[in-house]
């Protein structure tokens, strides 16, 4: 097994970032080149136990969910089967919503094609 170290090269992303920002730079990317319509985040609310689902086609707006907020119940794969099933989505998930995720698509509920 091996592992990778990453941090943002942004400042401002590295800052807000939990870990150095790497994922929200990642996300970034995927908006600027257009390989993704939006991003399926969290937005923090009172604390690291609440977040709301945002969706986010404008990578200015990443900033604003930097970080970890996956103690929240979020449901991500019920909101990409109802709302989001035509648009090319990236998403960060914890491993329940994952394997959520997962039965979805085996289900043929979600598009594999489209995360």
């Amino acid at each position: 097994m091996s592992y990778v170290l990453a941090k943002s090269q942004n400042d401002d992303i590295h800052k807000a970032g939990e870990c150095g920002g790497a994922v929200t730079s990642i996300l970034k990317y995927l908006l600027d080149e257009g390989i993704v319509d939006g991003v399926l985040a969290l937005s923090p609310q009172d604390d690291v136990y609440d977040a709301t689902p945002t969706f986010i086609t404008e990578s200015d707006d990443l900033i604003s969910a930097a970080g970890s907020y996956h103690c929240a119940p979020t449901m991500i794969g019920d909101l990409v089967q109802k709302y989001l099933f035509d648009k090319k989505v990236a998403i960060t998930v914890k491993p329940c919503d994952m394997r959520a995720v997962e039965e979805l698509i085996t289900r043929h509920k979600i598009n594999r094609d489209i995360l």
